[in-house]
């Protein structure tokens, strides 16, 4: 229920990293770990860079958790309901739980500042490889129509490299 709070209301363009020491009286809950907790729009590369960030800052992982849910929210964002995969207002959430090497102070700011600097970079690059790609297939068909000044051999071969 932790997590699943955390995650009351977001935007589809914003991650959600909370990074704490549970403790029964203010979390319900405790553990020897510092917990990393995480809700993101689903998206590739989340996990694969989340540890490498976890190694990154030298620390250990004792538990990784990845579900995907499906979910509605209304127009503000705040969960309405969960969803079934196949309907057309599901959004995909991944609800990423780290536990890692106890931690304290201005540490638990940084880990969290970092994981969010990830996810940025994460965002950033799976919203931009689509336009890349087309206006990289874009500059390769501009080689088709091969410039009068290069033989046929080194347009080719430009070509080839673009792709």
């Amino acid at each position: 229920m932790h997590h699943f709070n955390l995650a009351g209301t977001r935007s589809a363009s914003k991650s959600l990293v909370r990074v704490f020491n549970p403790t029964v009286k203010a979390n319900g809950f405790e553990s020897d770990h510092t917990v990393i907790e995480i809700c993101n729009t689903d998206m590739p590369f989340l996990v694969v860079s989340l540890a490498s960030e976890v190694t990154r800052q030298e620390l250990e992982f004792y538990l990784l958790i990845h579900p995907v849910i499906h979910v509605k929210r209304t127009k503000g964002g705040k969960f309405s309901s969960f969803a079934d995969v196949a309907s057309a207002d599901a959004q995909a959430e991944s609800r990423i739980r780290l536990e890692i090497t106890r931690q304290s102070g201005e540490r638990l700011t940084k880990i969290k500042s970092r994981f969010e600097k990830v996810l940025s970079d994460i965002r950033d690059a799976v919203e931009d490889w689509r336009p890349m790609r087309k206006r990289m297939g874009a500059v390769i068909e501009e080689f088709l129509s091969a410039p009068k000044n290069l033989s046929s051999g080194e347009t080719i071969e430009s070509h080839e490299f673009m792709r």
